[in-house]
């Protein structure tokens, strides 16, 4: 246990030094601000931006409800870009690792490799969280503030799922780095899977509907509490496990 806390803290001060502490949520306020943004002043907006001439907005055109507009910023926003640069954030997780020799010299120590291997997701975990905790939180603020009340309930409902969705993104790019020697083929093939694993189950619910993708379907926000979405969540949270065993099994057995 203290081994896997000095790795996990040593990961940490290795983030405070690179300022990820600081520019990744400072990424996610920016993405959080920018949805309720663009809704709330659009008509302003197409009345200043240049080449909006023969563009009508419907004056009659009802409200933005304030779940639409959060829902759409989570699993749309930070589901698009924010996962490209979480991604882009931690692929480098084993591989940075590996090239500086880092990796060689923990491991020659009384360090085991589940240990290791854990610390890192657990770190890497952490630090996307935290960035995504305080975008999401400006964003509920804001929708609040604009377009009226909704449910905290609800709200943290919605962001523990893309939260869960994020760590199944981390334990696939550990799985994927024990395979693959270099970062940016990780980041890469990370991101392929990711999408597909999120398209696909919009496409073919009834079949796909085991994906840990599926989490992040339109009806999961149906309701507050629904036995589709509690399913949706016992899978998301078994392949978590499936990829973080598989990705152990793999380190234990590879030499690099």
């Amino acid at each position: 246990m203290r081994t896997f806390y000095t790795l996990t803290l040593t990961e940490w001060l290795e983030a405070w030094k690179e300022w990820k502490i600081v520019w990744l949520p400072l990424f996610f306020i920016a993405l959080g601000v920018t949805q309720p943004l663009l809704l709330m002043y659009m008509d302003v907006l197409l009345e200043h931006v240049g080449n909006a001439d023969g563009i009508i907005v419907d004056p009659n055109r009802s409200a933005p409800q304030p779940l639409d507009v959060f829902s759409t910023t989570i699993q749309g926003q930070f589901n698009q870009l924010g996962l490209i640069v979480l991604i882009m954030s931690f692929m480098g997780l084993l591989a940075s690792d590996r090239q500086t020799g880092m990796q060689d010299f923990i491991l020659t120590r009384p360090v085991s490799r589940k240990v290791y291997l854990l610390s890192k997701w657990f770190s890497h975990s952490m630090i996307s969280l935290f960035g995504i905790l305080i975008g999401a939180t400006t964003s509920y603020g804001l929708t609040v503030y604009w377009f009226g009340s909704l449910s905290p309930i609800l709200a943290l409902r919605i962001i523990s799922d893309f939260s869960l969705w994020t760590l199944f993104v981390v334990s696939l790019t550990l799985l994927i780095s024990t395979y693959l020697q270099r970062a940016v083929p990780i980041g890469i093939l990370t991101l392929v899977v990711s999408l597909l694993l999120v398209a696909l189950p919009s496409l073919l619910p009834d079949v796909l509907f085991f994906t840990p993708g599926a989490l992040l379907s339109a009806h999961s926000t149906a309701s507050l509490f629904s036995s589709s979405h509690l399913i949706d969540v016992t899978f998301c949270l078994v392949w978590i496990a499936l990829t973080l065993g598989w990705s152990v099994l793999r380190f234990r057995k590879t030499d690099y």
